[in-house]
C-alpha cells in the first residue's frame, strides 16, 4: 500500500529531497540512513536558525 503526499514547502531540492525521503518511504529506509538524515536536517535546521531566528521549518504557526 502506498500512499502519496503533497507536500508544499520552500527548501533547497536536496533537503526538500531528504524530507521527502524520510517522510513518504520511512517503512523502507534503513535506520541508519533515517537517522543521517534526520542529524543532517537538524545541523541544517541550526545554521538557518544562525541566520534567521524568524525561521523554523517543523512549527509553522499561523
Amino acid at each position: 500500500m502506498s500512499r502519496k503526499v503533497q507536500i508544499r514547502v520552500d527548501l533547497p531540492q536536496e533537503e526538500y529531497e531528504a524530507v521527502k525521503l524520510v517522510a513518504g518511504s520511512s517503512a523502507s529506509v534503513p535506520g541508519y540512513m533515517r537517522n543521517a538524515l534526520k542529524e543532517h536536517i537538524e545541523r541544517w535546521r541550526r545554521s538557518l536558525a544562525g541566520t534567521s531566528s524568524s525561521v523554523e521549518p517543523t512549527t509553522r504557526q499561523r
